[in-house]
């Protein structure tokens, strides 16, 4: 299932209304209890699909129930203004917007070599110093990028050569407009096929390479269930690399405590490595109501 399809899903999944839309269900918290619901030891960012809402919308939901920060990957640019007036008013922070893929469109990444192939790095660039506007108007501090996938024609190696080339030329632009680089790792046995970066000691051999502070990965603890297990060892030897983390379960990429991983212990190693970014959902709701989403991740985020 690739993004597109995982968000369309999740919000087929949840039914056909939002937050409330079951009577009583808010009825049973008063105001100052649902704000507390988000204050946790971990910083949860969420999605606007969870709630069936438009942006703006959603953001006062999130607001509404204390949690600090929204997270899409798109963004509507008519809307950018309006929703910027809408996070300064509520405090929500925007996380994290896609925008560095293959030759420059996240929407065709697979049908490019993108970072892998030096005659795409210009338009990278073009499309990345857009994706840097954009985060500056929202006050967005990640964005995600991807390596493109894995070039039969050339060495491991040598890919990797030419993926730190490319970051190492958007490192300074993402200093000069305030961002921070997450380079995704994805997993190629169920969802991405052929993707080059694949597992968490080889992202951090690339931002190592890079030698940018604004240059780190992404963390997907659904992905690297499934490539890699050992999701606390691995979170805590490579911290110091990752800029930001996403949330699903495994299998079937639902909301946490529907798979195998035990997510309270992960978000408690989390925790321990002193992270003070955050962690986005990104996932299903297999039929529940956000208010239950939200009730679930209070009690797997209070973990010190």
């Amino acid at each position: 299932m690739d993004r597109k399809q995982l968000l369309a899903s999740a919000g087929a999944a949840l039914g056909l209304a939002a937050l409330g839309s079951r009577p009583g269900r808010t009825a049973e918290m008063s105001e100052d209890e649902l704000r507390k619901l988000g204050k946790t030891d971990l910083k949860i960012a969420l999605q606007p699909g969870m709630f069936r809402l438009q942006m703006i919308e959603a953001i006062d939901q999130i607001a509404r129930h204390g949690f600090p920060a929204v997270e899409s990957l798109s963004v509507d640019a008519t809307q950018i203004d309006a929703i910027r007036k809408k996070l300064d008013e509520t405090g929500v922070v925007w996380q994290c917007i896609g925008g560095v893929g293959s030759i420059g469109n996240p929407a065709k990444w697979k049908e490019g070599l993108g970072l892998s192939a030096e005659e795409e790095h210009d338009q990278i660039e073009k499309r990345f110093r857009e994706r840097c506007d954009q985060a500056k108007r929202l006050n967005i501090k990640r964005v995600l990028c991807l390596t493109g996938q894995k070039r039969q024609d050339i060495p491991a190696e040598k890919q990797t050569e030419l993926i730190v080339k490319g970051l190492k030329r958007l490192g300074p632009i993402a200093q000069e407009a305030g961002v921070t680089i997450v380079l995704e790792i994805l997993n190629v046995l169920v969802n991405h096929p052929g993707y080059f970066l694949v597992y968490s000691p080889q992202g951090a051999e690339i931002v190592k390479a890079v030698g940018h502070p604004n240059v780190k990965m992404l963390y997907d603890i659904y992905h690297q269930q499934i490539s890699e297990g050992n999701l606390c060892n691995n979170i805590k030897k490579h911290i110091d690399c990752i800029g930001h983390f996403h949330i699903g379960d495994n299998p079937g990429r639902q909301y946490p405590g529907t798979g195998e991983i035990n997510y309270k212990n992960v978000f408690r190693a989390v925790h321990e490595t002193k992270y003070d970014g955050y962690l986005a959902m990104e996932c299903g709701y297999g039929g529940k109501t956000p208010l239950e989403i939200m009730k679930i991740m209070h009690d797997l985020t209070t973990v010190a």
